[in-house]
């Protein structure tokens, strides 16, 4: 991902001439048009999952523009309910995924957990392993440090798996409550169609029930992006896909896959 957004970033620049650019819309590849943008001091706009708080950096992206917030604003978003509700420390538990969001989530979070007061991280865990000693030794930790649990998974499947574990362990009750980000946008831009509590793998739907008593325990933080924004989402990547064929990139299979993975 990274080389390719070097390689046509530079192509587009260098090559052909062009006046902006619109970065890919995921992190690491944005992060390298970005850093484009800067060298070549021309506009650099974010779309779709650049959800990076490095973006907001004016001396290492000077040209690079946004139109959504970041992991630091869904920080201090967390932190705010926190203080609302007289809570003072909390859970993290996130997905160890290099590919994903979650890891970005988790460092803007603790940054934001440091900047704070009364918004302490009483317990953070990747969740790295699914060997069952491992798991039950993050469950035993969460059980001992906190009543508030910030769960941020960028596949569906391990949170619903972890959330069966929760459950399985007496952990669906009013004594715990779950904050759950919205750290992919799915859910802002419409595209969350299955509750992550419903097993889409057809191996253990008899459990749905279980997964769904820790969601029924659970607040979900989300962008709050407008009227109509999820339609304008969708038309906006479908024309950016379709445009893949022609100049410049002239790319006839560059769209193969995108059905499954609009949200980037």
């Amino acid at each position: 991902m990274e080389s390719t957004s070097m390689g046509y970033s530079l192509e587009l620049v260098h090559d052909i001439g062009v006046d902006v650019l619109f970065a890919p819309p995921c992190i690491d590849g944005s992060l390298i048009a970005g850093h484009v943008g800067t060298y070549y001091n021309i506009p650099v706009m974010l779309w779709g999952m650049t959800f990076s708080s490095e973006f907001a950096n004016v001396n290492t992206f000077p040209t690079t523009m946004s139109v959504i917030s970041n992991y630091k604003d869904m920080g201090n978003v967390i932190c705010d309910l926190l203080k609302y509700y007289d809570w003072t420390s909390f859970a993290l538990i996130y997905q160890a995924d290099e590919d994903g969001s979650c890891l970005s989530f988790q460092d803007d979070i603790e940054a934001i957990s440091q900047q704070r007061e009364n918004c302490l991280i009483g317990y953070q865990e990747p969740v790295d392993s699914w060997a069952d000693v491992d798991i039950k030794f993050t469950i035993n930790q969460i059980k001992n440090n906190a009543r508030i649990i910030v769960l941020c998974f960028d596949d569906n499947i391990q949170q619903r798996q972890f959330a069966i574990t929760l459950a399985e362990n007496g952990m669906n009750t009013n004594e715990y409550l779950y904050i759950i980000p919205d750290a992919d946008m799915k859910i802002a831009v419409g595209l969350e169609e299955t509750p992550w509590w419903i097993d889409t793998t057809g191996k253990t739907t008899s459990k749905d029930a279980t997964a769904k008593t820790i969601g029924l325990h659970s607040l979900v933080v989300a962008a709050d992006t407008g009227k109509n924004y999820e339609t304008q989402f969708v038309n906006f990547s479908k024309q950016v896909m379709a445009k893949m064929s022609d100049w410049p990139f002239y790319c006839p299979s560059c769209n193969r896959g995108q059905n499954v993975r609009n949200e980037i």
